[in-house]
């Protein structure tokens, strides 16, 4: 498990530079830097058995953990988009799986938390994921490493 733990830092430390969706609107790599913001609050929910079991539901509570984080750059305070966002653009990554209501739409570009719960019922950790972010060393060497690549001196929880 010690090289799984390895390779999903590695994987949270390169995170919100992975963009393997170009639209043909626009580049969805500037939306890819919350990703990691997501989660960070993911964890908290694990960290505070909020989430016990390798279901995401784009719930109210996660979507208030999210926004309680709170992203200041050079002295100004960014207000990060909705959870949506990060929740859909995770799919592209190793890191989870949705579950979509119905088929999965090809072009759907989701931006806002009604979209997401109208398209999408949840998310799947990882089968490998899940089990380290439950292991509370691993959960914290995971967050350090969210932080650290993305968050230094930024992050105000």
């Amino acid at each position: 498990m010690c090289g799984r733990l390895d390779f999903y830092i590695e994987t949270f430390a390169t995170l919100k530079d992975k963009s393997p969706v170009e639209s043909p609107k626009r580049s969805l790599a500037p939306d890819f830097f919350w990703c990691p913001l997501l989660m960070i609050a993911i964890i908290d929910t694990i960290d505070s058995k909020i989430l016990t079991r390798n279901y995401i539901v784009p719930s109210e509570k996660l979507e208030h953990t999210y926004q309680s984080h709170t992203f200041i750059h050079e002295g100004t305070i960014i207000q990060q988009p909705s959870m949506a966002v990060p929740f859909w653009l995770l799919q592209f990554s190793t890191i989870w799986e949705l579950r979509w209501r119905r088929t999965q739409l090809p072009d759907i570009h989701i931006t806002n938390t009604a979209q997401l719960r109208e398209h999408i019922y949840g998310a799947v950790l990882s089968e490998e994921l899940f089990p380290l972010l439950l292991m509370p060393s691993s959960r914290e060497k995971l967050k350090r490493a969210l932080i650290h690549s993305y968050l230094p001196d930024r992050l105000s929880t």
